[in-house]
């Protein structure tokens, strides 16, 4: 056998050898960082909450003197005083009516629009998404001064319904695209099966399209539910009444009106408002995660 052949397979095996080295230090240093880059973004995510609901289990006057301390013992009548000192018990109520009604409303008509959209032929189909796709670059800042004077001449300031409606109306466009997405990737044997068993429109889009469509509907629901639940320009604009505010402007109010020398029941008012956001994400977490991940595959 020739030497130098020989000498230069041996070469060639030991660069593979150091490339193949290489590589595994390389991925093995990105893992680590990426490891390290979730951790750190974890705990900045986590170190302010659990501030939060410690400081509202503490005193007052502890807090301002010592912002990092312990509760000792806990002080669960800052939760107390807020839910009725605070108004946050009606303010609740209101946060949960208007909540719960606008994320019904915008959930059934994304779902229709979506499905029209996605899997009906008619004439115009393309400028009407066209129409859908403008109400996403359209704010509500834009157009608040002259939707508050409509609210005003429809005589419903002050009433929940002006933010349900208007919620329900920006919210609708952004919805009507998630939902499209989902339907237009249904595979259309599918939908033949269904029409030729005699489903109707109606019935096919009901007990065939929805529930495969189950995913994006809970996806859009907690998304539709946060926005609304933490909604401060519409309930601020249109509820001047105190007795009609939401969570948010009840938050606010309660800083303005007792200052820095009750900020645990400032705290525990905070806690009460993200809790049953986070109940719900916890919850569904599953089917949110499953909404976007579908989502990012069908692009």
């Amino acid at each position: 056998m020739n030497p130098k052949a020989t000498n230069s397979v041996h070469d060639r095996d030991s660069k593979n050898t150091g490339l193949k080295s290489n590589t595994k230090v390389v991925g093995w240093v990105g893992h680590c960082a990426t490891y390290i880059l979730l951790i750190v973004a974890g705990v900045v995510t986590l170190v302010p909450v659990i501030w939060v609901i410690i400081s509202s289990l503490r005193e007052s006057s502890a807090v301002v003197a010592i912002p990092l301390g312990l509760p000792n013992p806990p002080q669960w009548s800052n939760y107390t005083y807020a839910w009725e000192a605070g108004k946050v018990r009606v303010s609740f109520r209101n946060s949960l009516i208007i909540t719960s009604a606008s994320t019904f409303l915008v959930i059934g008509a994304s779902t229709l629009a979506g499905y029209s959209l996605a899997r009906l032929k008619f004439f115009g189909r393309t400028s009407l998404f066209s129409v859908f796709i403008l109400g996403l670059m359209i704010p509500f800042e834009a157009m608040m001064v002259p939707f508050y004077f409509r609210m005003w001449n429809f005589g419903l300031l002050n009433n929940p319904l002006s933010v349900i409606l208007s919620f329900t109306a920006f919210t609708i466009p952004a919805g009507t695209l998630i939902m499209r997405a989902f339907y237009a990737e249904i595979p259309q044997e599918i939908e033949d099966a269904a029409r030729v068993d005699g489903c109707s429109e109606f019935q096919l889009f009901l007990w065939i399209m929805l529930p495969i469509a189950k995913p994006g509907v809970v996806s859009l629901a907690i998304v539709a539910t946060v926005w609304s639940w933490n909604d401060f320009t519409r309930p601020l604009l249109l509820l001047q009444n105190p007795d009609a505010r939401t969570l948010p402007l009840a938050i606010i109010n309660f800083q303005g009106a007792y200052g820095l020398i009750d900020v645990a029941p400032l705290f525990a008012a905070a806690v009460i408002s993200f809790l049953p956001i986070l109940l719900a994400y916890f919850i569904l977490q599953k089917q949110f995660l499953q909404g976007i991940m579908s989502g990012a595959i069908k692009g």
